[in-house]
């Protein structure tokens, strides 16, 4: 794993891509707890 700036902000977004999909995909209640959850 090489930690250029260019692979640390590719996967930070990969990162908060995939966190949009889970919040898209589960029901608007569950969307605070996984904030929550990621976040921590």
């Amino acid at each position: 794993m090489n930690s250029t700036p260019a692979s640390v902000a590719f996967s930070i977004g990969k990162g908060l891509g995939s966190i949009l999909i889970i919040m898209f995909k589960l029901p608007k209640r569950m969307t605070p707890l996984v904030i929550v959850e990621t976040s921590t």
